[in-house]
């Protein structure tokens, strides 16, 4: 009760004072001393409305004093009481000149549409501002009601306002703005359009989608890339991807693939161009690598290339794409291309800077992983020769970067070691290293958590396999089972010797 009364006096004097900044550092300092746990108790009980005031201020400390406060007192409270309570105050704040303040409500607004739907959809005037803020001068702002967006998209209940007549409008409005805010309303468009199959009709019947379709055939290489982002983006789920096979898109863009040896602007969509059949391939990979032979051919290719960051995302679409069993043989098809990019992925891995390293280090943990109930003598077969192209001593390699401390990289090569764990041919390569064993053991090499719970899961894996103990042998399984029963943190204690006759 103290606290309210406390808390409710500065309140009260907020409105009547001559040094409004003052007051609220006051109030600031008072709330900083309620423990957080208590707030939920604390709020509900006090009036602050007059908050919402000082924030029409032309003082940047005052704004941001206020702000920070704001964002206390909101917190505890339920979402539908805030909707309730502050409404036309949200109205007002959500066209505040400064960004913090435009901010602080459209995340408001986003939590109260995980446990206050309700309250959301049946505020049309909020669908309006949402979208109105796709084309904020602040980026933050901007994505935050892109993301309210894109929630109010996943459910069939919210689908009927946001494509109703006065939010189409708007949207369409967004749309003839510059580029910028055009491909933030496109962005929010695939996200909904991805999220069922009824979304999808709705964003198809309001002729939405038809515009971004539209500008992937613009004679500007910036907006074609753009669209096929998101595009991309759209073909990542089964009714995203029927569409666009449906309505000839996929056709077209099979297409200009094919054009890339004799069409020099073609050639400058190649990125998107890889990661749009890339994704494709990872959930529909016959039918990629069967009836697009330039798609492989063209990737394969970059791999070797001389752009660095087309021959990182290559490298990534080949991991995606043998990230599947089917995917694996699909590229084992090509053996002798596979021979190739798994040798220039062994030099990446060594030599190039440390994002497309990291980038490299993963693809080889896609490629290498084949779950237990999928392996096969085939599978083992691939997986063993595609790690054994990487160079002369790929074991080498990967324990020289495990003893690095570049955090993110270890990590990567801990995940290659796990999906060697799996295999036995993996376990065979990593027994016979020599020190591996020793190192695998070592607790002293991690520090973070991260570390730590990967090591472990290195651990679980071999004690969990059906081939470890027989590759291993008793002694040191016995020994494997003794780090996974003791845990991923265990800290053996130091015993303490005390010297008879020590004082």
């Amino acid at each position: 009760m103290a606290d309210v009364n406390m808390l409710s006096a500065i309140l009260d004097d907020l409105s009547n004072s001559e040094d409004t900044l003052s007051t609220l550092l006051q109030l600031k300092t008072a709330l900083g001393a309620i423990n957080p746990s208590q707030l939920k108790d604390v709020v509900p009980n006090i009036s602050f409305s007059a908050l919402f005031d000082c924030v029409n201020s032309s003082d940047s400390e005052q704004i941001e004093v206020c702000c920070d406060i704001l964002d206390k007192l909101l917190s505890p409270l339920h979402p539908a009481v805030i909707l309730q309570q502050f409404q036309d105050e949200f109205y007002q704040a959500l066209s505040h000149p400064v960004p913090r303040v435009r901010l602080l409500c459209t995340k408001q607004v986003l939590r109260a549409l995980g446990v206050s739907f309700q309250e959301v959809i049946s505020n049309l005037d909020l669908f309006v501002k949402m979208v109105n803020l796709l084309s904020d001068q602040n980026l933050g702002v901007a994505e935050s009601a892109g993301a309210v967006l894109t929630r109010l998209g996943e459910t069939e209940e919210s689908l009927d306002v946001l494509f109703s007549g006065t939010v189409v409008e708007e949207m369409n409005a967004v749309l003839e703005m510059k580029d910028e805010f055009r491909y933030r309303m496109f962005q929010v468009i695939s996200n909904v359009a991805c999220s069922s199959p009824a979304a999808l009709l709705k964003c198809s019947a309001s002729g939405l989608l038809q515009h971004l379709l539209n500008d992937l055939y613009k004679d500007d290489i910036l907006v074609q890339l753009t669209c096929l982002d998101q595009l991309s983006n759209l073909s990542m789920c089964d009714h995203g991807l029927q569409y666009l096979a449906e309505n000839g898109t996929v056709e077209k863009l099979e297409n200009m693939m094919g054009m890339l040896e004799t069409d020099a602007l073609v050639s400058f969509l190649l990125p998107g161009l890889v990661k749009f059949f890339g994704g494709i391939a990872r959930l529909h990979t016959k039918e990629v690598c069967d009836r697009n032979s330039a798609f492989l051919k063209t990737v394969f290719h970059l791999v070797t290339g001389g752009d660095e960051t087309l021959m990182t995302i290559a490298i990534e679409t080949i991991g995606f794409i043998g990230k599947s069993v089917e995917g694996k043989l699909a590229l084992e098809r090509h053996s002798s291309q596979m021979k190739m990019v798994m040798k220039k992925i062994g030099i990446v891995i060594k030599d190039a800077p440390s994002h497309v390293r990291a980038k490299a280090l993963n693809a080889i943990v896609d490629l290498l992983h084949v779950r237990l109930e999928d392996q096969t003598n085939e599978t083992s077969s691939v997986t063993e020769s595609w790690f054994n192209s990487l160079g002369n001593r790929p074991m080498e390699q990967i324990m020289s970067i495990s003893t690095q401390p570049f955090a993110d990289l270890r990590y990567s090569t801990f995940n290659i070691y796990c999906v060697m764990a799996l295999q036995a041919w993996g376990q065979q390569t990593m027994n016979s290293y020599p020190g591996f064993n020793e190192y695998l053991l070592d607790r002293s090499t991690e520090n973070e958590k991260v570390g730590k719970e990967l090591k472990y899961k290195i651990v679980r894996t071999l004690v969990e396999s059906p081939t470890a103990a027989v590759i291993y042998g008793q002694p040191y399984f016995m020994k494997l089972r003794e780090y996974h029963r003791e845990g991923a943190f265990y800290v053996r204690a130091q015993a303490e010797v005390v010297m008879e006759g020590a004082s």
